[in-house]
This record gives C-alpha cells, sequence and structure tokens, in this order.
C-alpha cells in the first residue's frame, strides 16, 4: 500500500525550529548558520532567494547531485517523514513526495535531520547526507 504525504500535519513552531536547527547544524556552514536559520524561520518572503543561496553555504563534502530520482531514494532510505519549504509555504511530507511541485525550488529537511534535498529551478536535486549512500 502506498504511503501519503502528510500534507495535512499541522506543524508546530516547535517542531519547525528543531528540525532547522538539525539541518543548519548538520549541514551549513558555521559563518551562515544564524543568517541560514533566520532566513528559513522568519523571512518568508525571501525563501526564493534563500533556497538560490542555500547550496553556497554547505560544509564541504556533504553535498552531492542525487543520482536517480526522489522516488528511488525513498525506496533506498525509507520514505522518511520531514518538511518541505518551497517558494509558497512549509509544511509536513515524506521524502518519497517531497519533489512535487517545485518549480521554484523547495528544500526537503528529514525529521531527524540526517538528511536534505535542495531542488534547484534547474538541475537535479542537491543531496546533503552525512552518510554515503
Amino acid at each position: 500500500m502506498k504511503r501519503r504525504a502528510r500534507m495535512d500535519v499541522q506543524i508546530s513552531p516547535e517542531q519547525l525550529r528543531d528540525v532547522v536547527d538539525r539541518f543548519v547544524a548538520t549541514f551549513v556552514i558555521a559563518a551562515k548558520r544564524e543568517r541560514a536559520t533566520m532566513l528559513l524561520l522568519t523571512r518568508p518572503h525571501e525563501r526564493i532567494g534563500t533556497l538560490q543561496g542555500l547550496p553556497n553555504w554547505l560544509v564541504s563534502g556533504v553535498g552531492s547531485e542525487l543520482r536517480g530520482d526522489v522516488a528511488s531514494l525513498a525506496t533506498q532510505v525509507g520514505d522518511l517523514p520531514g518538511i518541505v519549504f518551497d517558494h509558497q509555504s512549509v509544511r509536513a511530507t515524506t521524502l518519497g513526495t517531497s519533489g512535487e511541485s517545485n518549480q521554484w525550488g523547495a528544500l526537503f529537511i528529514s525529521d531527524d535531520g540526517r538528511l536534505a534535498l535542495i531542488f534547484a529551478e534547474i538541475g537535479e536535486p542537491l543531496l546533503c547526507t552525512t552518510t554515503r549512500l
């Protein structure tokens, strides 16, 4: 049975802060952590620019172009629950559905903070993980 995305699940401010803090601490260089946190949590009107600039703020070696598609990755690592930021909203979802409707760019962060996908407007998604897949 195919698992439904958690689109209807409310995200509490605490959950959002926890997931963003784990992502930033794991994947963003120290000099940009405070700014990345602020932009992701408090500046929705600047979200497109934040999503476009985020790859430049990653710690060296944690990001690589996704080989294959998101569905294949979800099959490999599990359909992880998480949140997705896009140009319009922040919502709960799963890894397998995180790439839907991301025409302006998006960021998926797994709830545990161990995996993230940055969807650029152009090109393949950037997979951020601390483990080799």
